[in-house]
């Protein structure tokens, strides 16, 4: 699959905690601006240039996100994977997710600066804290910079 994210979403999620984060570590396949934070969880259909995608699931995260891709060495308090921990823990299975993984319906060419458009749409995942104690916590408002 394709990783699609947002820029406004990694701008929120580095509002909370500054440490770690380029969206690099991400590796993301489309970063798409100009589009509110966390406005992908509902996405079910887009269209990036003459490809149309089914949005398919929610991209968990994994500890490979801490790790720097221009050093190559694990960040020492392990962000951003541990600030997205804390606020985008999925409620109905625990993944921690950042960005949406993409199936293309067909091929097509996709140029940088192209229109990203919702074709369809549906209720987000209820995200929270990580678990603790058996329940999730909800999740803390961003803290401003």
């Amino acid at each position: 699959p394709d990783l699609s994210t947002t820029a406004a979403s990694r701008r929120a999620r580095h509002q909370r905690r500054p440490a770690g984060g380029q969206m690099e570590q991400f590796r993301p396949n489309f970063v798409v601006s100009g589009v509110a934070a966390w406005e992908e969880d509902s996405w079910k259909v887009l269209r990036i240039g003459d490809v149309i995608f089914d949005v398919v699931k929610p991209c968990s995260r994994c500890i490979f996100t801490t790790v720097s891709p221009e050093k190559g060495q694990k960040h020492p308090s392990g962000e951003p994977l541990a600030t997205l921990q804390a606020f985008r823990t999925a409620q109905d299975n625990g993944d921690v997710d950042f960005g949406q993984n993409l199936i293309a319906r067909n091929s097509g060419v996709i140029r940088v600066g192209d229109e990203v458009e919702s074709l369809a749409t549906a209720p987000a995942i209820a995200y929270g804290a990580a678990r603790v104690g058996g329940r999730v916590s909800p999740a803390e408002p961003p803290v401003a910079s």
